[in-house]
């Protein structure tokens, strides 16, 4: 079974990668190689974990009724005992899995960085080092709040007879950098603002009810930095159809930051790869080869 594997595979975690499935929070400079070696396992791991979810929540409550069952029978009858013991002995295998069931690691690891990482492997020579901070901690810590000031919405309800509090947050969950095997220096980031809205109001009825909801900014950025001997600058155009683009000639070497601002309201979406890799074409779109090599 599916949470039989998620098991075994959190038992054979290195101690470093438990750490991480632990804090969810590492920062390092080491090749892309080697930072797949570290996250595949975690992974693997959090596939199975996420694919056992709800055979195990169905497993669990089916155990715990039928220890407590098997107990009282158990000792009713001495010859049930025995398996008033087995089940017993189930159900702390289930807490103990339990446990490292709630080791749950974002989706972002798997759908985000590790397909990032395997591009970037093949985008570049194979001893160049990735700088990597990544903090899949969630994005409203208490550490990560920066201001409980209302904003002009919030005060405007707040009029009209709700009780709001609002609470802001800035979540950098991850930066990296990387030299291209063309020269080019990548840095990127991804960098999201929240807004923790809980709004209470009296109903009709005569009961309080409090709703609370989230808005989500999410700026992806990456910045390129090209060779004069291999790039030049080819339009300077400060926009697309989606992107924010700024472009800074050098004498040696041009600036391109490329930003895009999503919004959503669900406080642990998804970021997809697609629009750091949307980003980062954006940025080669306004260069042109030289014939050049770096």
């Amino acid at each position: 079974m599916s949470f039989w594997k998620a098991l075994q595979s959190y038992q054979a975690l290195t101690a470093d990668q438990k750490i991480f499935v632990q804090e969810k929070n590492i920062s390092g400079t080491y090749t892309p190689a080697q930072w797949l070696v570290f996250f595949n396992k975690i992974a693997a791991y959090d596939a199975l974990r996420d694919a056992s979810k709800s055979k195990f929540i169905g497993l669990g409550c089916g155990c715990a009724a039928l220890t407590l069952a098997s107990v009282i029978i158990g000792f009713m009858t001495l010859y049930l005992l025995p398996l008033a013991i087995v089940m017993v002995i189930a159900l702390v295998i289930f807490l103990v899995f339990f446990a490292k069931h709630r080791k749950d690691v974002p989706n972002h690891l798997r759908q985000f960085i590790v397909p990032l990482l395997h591009l970037l492997r093949e985008e570049m020579k194979s001893r160049q080092p990735v700088f990597l901070h990544v903090d899949l901690r969630g994005g409203t810590l208490a550490e990560k709040k920066y201001s409980e000031q209302l904003s002009a919405t919030g005060r405007q309800a707040q009029l009209h007879g709700s009780k709001i509090k609002e609470e802001y947050f800035a979540n950098q969950w991850l930066v990296g950098s990387a030299k291209l095997a063309d020269g080019t220096l990548l840095q990127w980031q991804v960098f999201e603002r929240l807004r923790k809205r809980a709004e209470g109001k009296r109903r009709s009825s005569g009961k309080y009810k409090t709703k609370t909801k989230f808005k989500v900014k999410t700026r992806v950025e990456a910045k390129l930095i090209f060779n004069h001997r291999v790039y030049t600058v080819a339009a300077p155009i400060g926009h697309d159809a989606q992107h924010t683009i700024v472009i800074k000639p050098g004498v040696r070497k041009d600036k391109v930051s490329v930003r895009r601002v999503l919004v959503s309201d669900q406080a642990d979406g998804m970021t997809p790869l697609g629009e750091l890799l949307e980003a980062i074409a954006s940025a080669y779109r306004a260069v042109k080869p030289t014939g050049g090599t770096s």
